[in-house]
């Protein structure tokens, strides 16, 4: 099966629950890009900060990543100002729908309504990272570099 057709299996059927359209759009980790679906709910922690989880969730823990509309780059993982970042990935994905999922070799971009796109690719060598995370309510979490290999 071709990436992209594993990709949209594995993932368009959790996002059609939520007529596809982003609920939370931010980084996490200093620079793992993510976009939610459904009413996030917060988690309290012992010892650190609280954090919201929501019903799916994808993660972009690509070595790099841009946010592109009308073809410019609006932010991308070397910015470090966290805060700027999380506003312009809110600003431009909250309340968007998701249209496609597109993998070719270490690249993969998330099409969204508006002329936008959440562009992440993968360093072969030295390898590291991952393209996607994705978790869904009360099902396994899966990660993927190449778009094949899935692993729980």
């Amino acid at each position: 099966m071709p990436p992209e057709t594993l990709l949209r299996t594995a993932m368009l059927p959790y996002l059609e629950k939520y007529n596809f359209v982003i609920s939370a759009a931010g980084i996490r980790y200093g620079s793992v890009a993510y976009i939610a679906f459904g009413q996030g709910l917060l988690q309290r922690h012992s010892g650190r900060a609280e954090t919201t989880k929501y019903p799916v969730e994808i993660e972009f823990g690509s070595d790099r990543w841009k946010l592109v509309h009308d073809a410019s780059i609006l932010v991308d993982s070397e910015i470090c100002d966290q805060d700027a970042v999380r506003k312009i990935l809110a600003k431009y994905l909250v309340g968007k729908k998701v249209i496609d999922i597109v993998v070719t070799g270490n690249e993969s971009r998330i099409e969204f309504d508006s002329h936008t796109f959440l562009i992440s690719e993968i360093s072969y060598d030295p390898a590291s990272g991952f393209l996607y995370s994705f978790q869904a309510e009360n099902e396994p979490a899966w990660e993927t570099v190449d778009g094949i290999l899935l692993q729980t």
